[in-house]
């Protein structure tokens, strides 16, 4: 459940930026630009939710360019689309209590679902997908649901499409008994 007061804190925060980037360019020597405003407020915003003193996001990269390719774009070179980052720190940020670990572990998801190109066939395994998934906090399964989490990673026809020639087709349901 995402935490009320936090909340509060980045709408205040959210606020202030707005009306300190709203001086435009006649600004004193002593007021802040709005280049500055944006950096401060993304600096506080960053300082409101649980992840924010130990997770070091990537430079943020345009949704276009994001999506240009079924790889995307990972420019700090650790293995996952930047762009897939950022939605996964906003999506758990919030969350009461959530960790590093949780973050971690959350990340490991998305990049299990990644495709790549070419497909490489029963490379993805959606029984390994679900048994990830379940054993993420209620929290954070209450907040992302793995629909939505497939919606965010395969988010272009290629990387659907992709996705489609890798993963690894399942004849059973899936359920909390294929994990054990």
């Amino acid at each position: 459940m995402i935490n009320s007061s936090k909340a509060l804190s980045i709408a205040f925060v959210s606020m202030i930026g707005i009306s300190m980037a709203g001086c435009g360019g006649n600004s004193e020597p002593d007021e802040p630009s709005s280049k500055e405003s944006e950096k401060i407020l993304t600096d506080n915003v960053k300082q409101v939710g649980s992840l924010s003193e130990s997770i070091v996001l990537p430079q943020y990269v345009e949704r276009a360019v994001a999506k240009e390719d079924v790889q995307g774009v990972d420019i700090n070179g650790n293995g996952t689309r930047d762009d897939l980052e950022h939605v996964v720190f906003q999506g758990i940020d919030m969350i009461e209590g959530v960790s590093d670990n949780n973050y971690a572990e959350l990340l490991s998801l998305v990049n299990m679902i990644q495709p790549v190109t070419p497909p490489v066939e029963n490379s993805i395994d959606k029984h390994k997908i679900y048994c990830a998934y379940i054993s993420l906090p209620s929290d954070i399964k209450d907040e992302l649901a793995l629909s939505l989490i497939y919606t965010m990673v395969l988010d272009t026809e290629e990387r659907r499409s992709a996705f489609k020639g890798s993963v690894k087709q399942s004849f059973s349901n899936l359920g909390g008994e294929v994990c054990e």
